[in-house]
Order: C-alpha cells, then sequence, then structure tokens
C-alpha cells in the first residue's frame, strides 16, 4: 500500500511537471508572436524611412552638384573679368568705365565642402539593417529545450527591436540635416548665379572696349600706341613688337579663361654650378633619377602634398619646372618654365619636392659626367 502511494505520488508530480512546463512554453510562444508582429511593422516603418531618407540624400547631392557648377562659372568668369580688366589698364582704356577692378575683389568663391556631409553619409550606411529576428516554431525539439530556445529569442527579438527604433530616430535625425543644407545649397546657388550674371554684363562691356581698342589700333596704325598693343594684338601689325614682356606678366591669349601664368624665382635662388663650368643643353646620355622614371614617379607621388588652397578652389594642372644636374649629381638651380594656373602654391610644392630629391645619375658627354639642365614636368591633378 506504502507503495502505491508513493507510485500515485510520483505520477502526479511528473503529470504537474508537464502540464506546467507546456503552459509555460504556451506563454512564450504567444509572447514571441507578439513581439514578431511589433517588430515586423516597426521593420516595415524603418523600410518605409529609409527610402525617404535615401531619396532627400539624392535630392541634397543634386543641389549640391547645382551649386558647384554655379560657383565653377562664377569662378571662371571672375578670372576672365578680372584678366580682362588688367589689360585694357595697360591698354590705358580704363577711364570710361564706370565700374573699377576693386569691384572684383569683393566678390568671394565660396567652398562647398562640408565636413557634416561625409559624416552624414557615414551615418546613413551604417544605419541600413537587416531584419534579424529568429525562427517561429521548433516542433522537434523537447519542450524544456524550447522553453528555453523561446525566452532566448524573446531576449534578442526585445533588443533588436531597441536598436531598430533608435535607427529610426537617427534616419530622422539625418532627413532633417539633408533637408535644411538642401535649402541652404538652394541660397547658395540663386547668389552664384546673381553674381555671374553681374560679372557677366561687366564682361561684356570689356569685351567691346577690347575689340574697340583693338579696332582703333588697327584704323590709326603702330605710332603713339604704348608697346602692349603690339603684345596683345600681334596678329594686327605683326613686325611691331619693340616691347619685351617680362617673365612676370601674364601671357594673354584670346581664350582668356585659359591664360597661364610664368613665375620669376626669387633672387636667393642657389645658382649652380658654382665654378663656372659649361652647363650643356644637349648629352649623350641625359641625366638620371636613381631608379629611373618609375622610382621618381613614386618618389613624387610620395612627397608632394596638394596645397589646400588649390583642393579648395578645385585647381589643377602641370608645372614645367627645369633644373641643373651637376656632375657629382646634386639638383639645384630649380626654376618654373611655366606654372599651373593661378596656383602659385603647387609651383611653390614642385619646387620643394625637386629641391628634397637625393643625388641624381649625371649626365654624360664621350664618356665623361658633366653638368646638364633637366625639364620636368608635374601633374597636379584632383
Amino acid at each position: 500500500m506504502r507503495y502505491l502511494i508513493l507510485l500515485l505520488l510520483s505520477c502526479s508530480i511528473f503529470f504537474a511537471s508537464g502540464q506546467s512546463a507546456r503552459k509555460q512554453n504556451k506563454q512564450l510562444k504567444s509572447e514571441y508572436a507578439v513581439l514578431v508582429k511589433e517588430y515586423n511593422q516597426l521593420f516595415d516603418h524603418y523600410d518605409s524611412i529609409t527610402v525617404v531618407t535615401k531619396n532627400e540624400r539624392e535630392l541634397f547631392l543634386q543641389k549640391k552638384k547645382v551649386a558647384e557648377q554655379e560657383r565653377n562659372f562664377l569662378r571662371s568668369n571672375l578670372r576672365s573679368c578680372r584678366q580682362l580688366y588688367e589689360k585694357l589698364k595697360n591698354l590705358e582704356y580704363t577711364k570710361d568705365i564706370a565700374f573699377s577692378r576693386a569691384s572684383f575683389d569683393t566678390i568671394r568663391v565660396p567652398d562647398l565642402r562640408f565636413s557634416e556631409l561625409d559624416l552624414a553619409d557615414d551615418r546613413f550606411k551604417t544605419n541600413q539593417l537587416n531584419r534579424v529576428y529568429f525562427p517561429e516554431t521548433m516542433r522537434s525539439k523537447k519542450l524544456k529545450d524550447q522553453n528555453v530556445e523561446y525566452a532566448d529569442y524573446i531576449r534578442h527579438l526585445k533588443s533588436d527591436t531597441l536598436l531598430v527604433s533608435q535607427q529610426i530616430k537617427n534616419f530622422e535625425q539625418i532627413r532633417v540635416f539633408f533637408s535644411l543644407n538642401g535649402s541652404k545649397y538652394d541660397s547658395i546657388s540663386k547668389s552664384l548665379k546673381d553674381q555671374s550674371n553681374e560679372l557677366s554684363l561687366k564682361r561684356s562691356v570689356l569685351d567691346k572696349l577690347l575689340q574697340q581698342a583693338k579696332t582703333n589700333y588697327q584704323t590709326k596704325g603702330p605710332n603713339g600706341f604704348n608697346a602692349y598693343y603690339a603684345d596683345y594684338f600681334p596678329d594686327v601689325f605683326p613686325k611691331e613688337r619693340a616691347h619685351k614682356k617680362h617673365t612676370s606678366e601674364v601671357n594673354f591669349s584670346d581664350h582668356f579663361d585659359d591664360a597661364s601664368f610664368e613665375i620669376i624665382p626669387k633672387k636667393s635662388e642657389p645658382m649652380a654650378p658654382r665654378d663656372n663650368k659649361v652647363i650643356y643643353e644637349i648629352v649623350d646620355e641625359p641625366a638620371e633619377y636613381p631608379g629611373g622614371k618609375t622610382a621618381m614617379n613614386a618618389f613624387l607621388a610620395s612627397n608632394i602634398k596638394y596645397p589646400e588652397t588649390a583642393l579648395k578652389l578645385g585647381l589643377q594642372g602641370k608645372c614645367y619646372l627645369k633644373f641643373v644636374v651637376s656632375e657629382n649629381g646634386n639638383v639645384s638651380n630649380v626654376k618654373v618654365m611655366k606654372g599651373v594656373t593661378d596656383c602659385p602654391e603647387c609651383d611653390k610644392e614642385a619646387i620643394r619636392v625637386v629641391r628634397s630629391m637625393p643625388n641624381w645619375k649625371p649626365a654624360k658627354m664621350n664618356g665623361k659626367a658633366i653638368n646638364s639642365f633637366y625639364t620636368l614636368p608635374i601633374n597636379f591633378m584632383l
């Protein structure tokens, strides 16, 4: 009788524990199903705001591109007006112009690079998520295991729900950034366009005066006109070029935007060689950088630092340097033969890097090392 009572008691405990496990599993499964539904709804909202933010970002980048185009046009127009005005000044034709050169100097071309945009882009990329909730059923597992698994899934799902909620808030902040700065670019574009229109009118006046000066020069002949007329209008009287230009002047062409600048080296420029030996232009074996052109290109690429001013203004071009390689391989007397347009900082950087070069392999004439000139073009490209 005692054994029968113990057996019944054990069965009742086992049955009660089984019922308790099933009840707990049912509750966990029900809770998990509710959380999955809420999570799906939340992620659907996340998907929609992701699309809206992406569209806002693309619209912002389009506005930024328009502003950059307006800025580049203004810069080109401004440079042309300054050059035209300076040219007319040399031709003594500025006394009747209603505006002065100073009116161009008051115009400021803005820098359109904002670090906040890079941060917003980074945040946009890191906020893109995938659905990460776990499977809903595990029929092959025991109830005890299911209880443990469901409890673990619920914990992870709650954590993921919080993450998605936070990312939605982040996207809302990014949208505000794109929206506000998009309006800012609209305002900048309008201001730049207004200034460009004003400059276009002034440029038209300057162009007409320049043509008038050329016609007057052509009609009356070269006598009585200063030497700049022969420099600026060489096709009118080709033989009348008495005025010798200095290397510090601007070389104007019919395309004023393409004018380039030549820079005179400083008087402190080291002259070499100092022993008054001949420096050869034409040699049997030209001077060579140690390791050849490949090594020289690698040296230039690793040592040249693009000037901040050139980066901000988007300036690029080619700088031609001429220097002396002595019979001992020393590099000296570095000069700019033709510099990067509107960027003396680029020319200075090119000179600095060439001066820092190691000794070259000297040129040879009849098998003997000699002093020679070497011309080196250096590209500054964005």
